[in-house]
């Protein structure tokens, strides 16, 4: 068996079925958090591996069997989708702090890790006051520089995205499918915007292809709320996933609000329920900075962010073609040229955005043209 990456071992523990955050973490810490070492081991040392299932070691035995590894960096190549796990620079900072954070996450678009992002969220039978509520705090929270993330589901979410972009501000949708694939099927256009948009992007830890199902959406909605320091319920039912969203960000300290609504209506019903149990009455953006006075003030993306022009479009070559891009070149001639270069050293060499630099390297690491160390330092390996 040709030996694996570390993103491509992580790519599948991904992608196979039985194997979660926290049999990943559980696998991981038996392995020396080296997660090649997974699928280099014989089925005797997997046996002593507490709590790992008969059926689990089976598959990860003939993981071939289950996931074509091959099949799924051919569609992130040709659909420019990246893939990047918690020791990667692109992996969202406050996602490592929760208790099940994703393996890795799958990224469509111009994705900058923040900790500057705040969930806008909501029913999908929205009113029009919810609709106008949520629009105009992404607009106005966007245009503060914070990134707005939502689930791009109808309703409010669709809203809060749309307000966002309409501000020229960033916007991230955490999708309960894989990233290629649009849900609802009527938000083509939104999907578009999103991913052409600077600093913005489709986001998941489901592979390629992956269709909606019903317990997708509360794993997305972990991520929604770990991605954010604070997570706004525009409008709810009693019952909406949005209270299992708020319920998950509570539980990962982060901090919920809630928009108050008429007494009569169904979708005010949550949000009143939360307000009662302890939720932040919301009634306009300037009361987040109350609660939370540490990001009064904070404009996070630079004007050189904000720019249409700051996250050039890479010209993609054929598959089968090893260096595909200039880029892609430059980096390999400078690491071969200097044998061993951290990413700091790199971005000192190169005049150019941080994020195709990271993204560049990364498929070169995935093609098994270049390796990066414990240490942090990218040499060649072809």
């Amino acid at each position: 068996m040709e030996q694996l990456s570390k993103v491509q071992a992580c790519l599948l523990l991904n992608a196979l079925p039985k194997i979660g955050p926290v049999t990943y973490r559980k696998l991981c810490s038996h392995f020396h958090n080296d997660p090649r070492l997974i699928f280099e081991a014989s089925q005797e040392v997997l046996q002593n591996v507490s709590e790992l299932s008969a059926a689990t070691r089976e598959i990860i035995l003939h993981y071939d069997r289950y996931f074509s590894l091959e099949e799924e960096w051919k569609k992130m190549q040709q659909q420019g989708i990246l893939f990047f796990t918690s020791d990667d620079d692109l992996y969202p900072p406050l996602l490592r702090e929760i208790y099940d954070p994703p393996i890795g996450l799958y990224s469509r678009g111009h994705w900058v890790a923040t900790d500057a992002c705040i969930a806008i969220i909501g029913s999908r039978q929205a009113t029009p006051y919810g609709l106008k509520v949520a629009h105009q705090l992404a607009y106005e929270l966007a245009q503060k520089g914070y990134t707005i993330v939502s689930g791009m589901a109808q309703g409010i979410d669709a809203a809060a995205h749309e307000g966002a972009l309409d501000a020229k501000g960033s916007t991230i949708a955490v999708l309960g499918t894989g990233v290629d694939v649009i849900y609802p099927r009527q938000h083509s256009k939104l999907y578009q915007r999103i991913i052409q948009a600077p600093a913005s992007a489709v986001l998941s830890e489901f592979s390629l292809g992956c269709s909606a199902e019903k317990h997708h959406f509360p794993m997305r909605n972990r991520i929604i709320s770990g991605l954010c320091q604070a997570i706004i319920i525009v409008e709810t039912t009693c019952h909406g996933g949005s209270m299992i969203t708020a319920r998950m960000a509570a539980e990962q300290g982060r901090q919920v609000f809630a928009i108050p609504g008429r007494i009569d209506h169904p979708t005010s019903q949550g949000c009143l329920e939360l307000i009662r149990d302890g939720a932040t009455l919301l009634c306009k953006v300037e009361d987040i900075f109350e609660e939370l006075p540490f990001l009064r003030g904070k404009h996070f993306l630079s004007d050189a962010m904000a720019s249409p022009n700051a996250f050039p479009k890479t010209t993609r070559a054929p598959v089968t073609e090893l260096l595909k891009t200039e880029l892609e070149k430059t980096l390999y001639d400078l690491i071969f040229q200097h044998e061993k270069l951290t990413i700091e050293d790199i971005f000192q060499k190169l005049e150019h955005h941080p994020q195709p630099i990271i993204s560049s390297l990364q498929m070169l690491e995935l093609q098994q043209i270049i390796s990066k160390s414990p240490s942090g330092h990218y040499e060649c390996l072809a």
